[in-house]
């Protein structure tokens, strides 16, 4: 399944100069909220040859990430630095998904690309 040219394709992140992706894959939900794993990755302005040779895909910072069942976030960076502006855009994201949930059923994975707020 790995060799699929579509695999390969939706495998394979962007990436970007500047700002960060934000990635939450599901790990567990029910009636009292879901639980995700967070990765964020900052951009950098680098060649793809540099950024294969440094790790891109190695990500800046990483954690959980929580939605209550009353759609209260709780976000907890286990390892790296997460910009400020980043842990608010994350936040904002999973409450807006948690506004959106149906049948207590959260999206298995949400992938977000914001540009930074530097100068």
């Amino acid at each position: 399944m790995t060799d699929s040219p579509l695999r390969s394709a939706v495998a394979t992140p962007a990436r970007t100069a500047g700002g960060a992706r934000t990635e939450l894959r599901l790990r567990s939900s029910g009636p009292e909220g879901a639980d995700y794993e967070a990765r964020w990755f900052l951009g950098a302005a680098r060649s793809d040859e540099e950024a294969t040779r440094d790790g891109a895909d190695v990500p800046a910072a990483h954690g959980n990430a929580r939605i209550a069942a009353g759609g209260e976030v709780t976000i907890d960076v286990a390892a790296g630095h997460l910009p400020g502006w980043l842990r608010v855009f994350t936040d904002k994201l999973l409450r807006t998904t948690a506004r959106s949930v149906v049948a207590g059923r959260y999206p298995r994975r949400l992938t977000r690309w914001r540009d930074d707020d530097g100068p």
